[in-house]
């Protein structure tokens, strides 16, 4: 998908700085190794519906757990100044 591949592409560094910014939470990495066993699974069935909802979730995953890390980080912050 080459608008998908655009869109990581362009927002890549500040993804991952945020990442290593505000970290991973303690069950992350199982989910994202779950995920990523099931995308290879998918992709060697070459099951395109499974792939895409596969991936589609995983992104979505992400998203939440990092604004929840965010959200977490920027209350504990304001807590401290208050």
């Amino acid at each position: 998908n080459p608008q998908a591949v655009a869109i990581v592409d362009q927002h890549w560094v500040l993804i991952a700085a945020l990442w290593h910014l505000y970290g991973y939470g303690p069950d992350r990495f199982a989910g994202v190794s779950s995920d990523h066993r099931n995308l290879l699974r998918a992709l060697s069935a070459r099951d395109i519906e499974a792939t895409a909802a596969i991936m589609n979730a995983h992104v979505i995953k992400a998203k939440y757990d990092l604004l929840e890390r965010m959200d977490t980080a920027l209350g504990a912050a304001s807590a401290a100044v208050a």
